[in-house]
């Protein structure tokens, strides 16, 4: 059976997802379901698991088997801050702390915990917001960022060339695209193939709050993406079901759009050699840099990530070593030392 268009089949999909994990869960979780209705599928669904992740806690802690909504009332600020201490660490598979959580995962559920929060406070099922006060851990500035070198880059299209023969081609175009255009994993999955203008040598994507962006797409990328419709052509005839996705797997024998999980699978394998922690996002993070290092434009470079304030770009270009460097230098010769 012919597939919907990318965006709408995996939304539908979450959105099944959500239904399946309300069956057992109180009234009052549903309704917050229903209050989170303006939100993406994606982000819905996060927060209703934060939701239900803080409530089981709220049980375990008050000693019920089920958290009524007339037990939530006994939902306090010593609860809330002994939970956020619980969620900053990571645990092992026996319960037992085995690290310190990141600071943007535990940003992240603090966030929705307060959406939470509000939507209780408007059925009058609590009185105070109490993330409001709570302290969040701040990102360290110090941090590096994670990126990938010119030769690292090559490592990678190296070893994707190593991959199936079959798959050769959509492999080194799922690498490359992140790193030519910086797009978000999330859009590059929903590209369909007639998202794709050969004439104009663009591609038409969704991204985030579902807003459409145009990329120019380089003349060799464009070579590398028809070259991988005639394989993905020979690879459909062989796999049940048809799709109109550009990035497509075969799984039993049926084929499909691919997932952010094989993508994410297929960047791990390329880049075992490299030791460095990467995925979809540090490429990413690697066309940020690359992209500010040629400019040293952050305004542009915010542009073409589709960040709504330079402010976020700037995690992504934090001046290198080899340039802070550069500048030092320069101020020396200025004063002549």
């Amino acid at each position: 059976m012919k597939d919907m268009i990318g965006r709408i089949e995996r939304e539908l999909k979450i959105e099944d997802a959500i239904e399946r994990k309300l069956v057992d869960q109180p009234d009052y979780i549903k309704a917050y379901s229903y209050w989170l209705s303006g939100k993406k599928p994606t982000t819905k669904k996060s927060y209703i698991e934060h939701a239900i992740l803080f409530c089981d806690y709220c049980k375990s802690q008050l000693g019920e088997e089920i958290l009524r909504a007339d037990f939530l009332c006994r939902i306090n600020a010593d609860l809330v801050d002994s939970y956020i201490r619980k969620i900053s660490f990571k645990y092992d598979t026996e319960g037992n702390r085995c690290g310190k959580a990141e600071t943007s995962s535990v940003n992240t559920q603090i966030c929705s915990l307060s959406a939470f929060f509000r939507f209780l406070i408007s059925r009058k099922l609590i009185s105070e917001n109490f993330c409001e006060n709570v302290s969040r851990p701040k990102i360290d500035e110090k941090e590096s960022v994670v990126y990938l070198t010119p030769e690292e880059v090559q490592m990678m299209l190296s070893e994707a060339q190593k991959g199936n023969p079959d798959w050769v081609k959509r492999d080194r175009l799922l690498l490359i695209l992140p790193l030519v255009t910086g797009i978000r994993i999330s859009a590059m999955i929903d590209i369909n193939v007639e998202d794709i203008d050969m004439e104009q040598k663009n591609m038409r994507v969704v991204e985030k709050e579902g807003k459409y962006r145009i990329f120019s797409l380089p003349d060799g990328v464009i070579k590398l993406i028809q070259a991988w419709l005639q394989d993905r052509e020979i690879n459909m005839k062989y796999a049940r079901g048809e799709t109109n996705a550009l990035f497509i797997t075969v799984n039993h024998g049926d084929c499909g759009r691919i997932s952010a999980k094989t993508v994410n699978r297929i960047i791990k394998r390329c880049a075992e050699s490299i030791n460095k922690p990467i995925t979809a996002h540090k490429l990413r993070a690697t066309f940020a840099m690359s992209a500010y290092e040629q400019t040293e434009d952050i305004y542009l470079v915010s542009e073409l990530l589709g960040h709504k304030s330079p402010e976020t770009t700037r995690h992504y270009v934090r001046a290198t070593e080899k340039k802070k460097k550069e500048v030092i230098d320069m101020m020396g010769n200025l004063v002549g030392i």
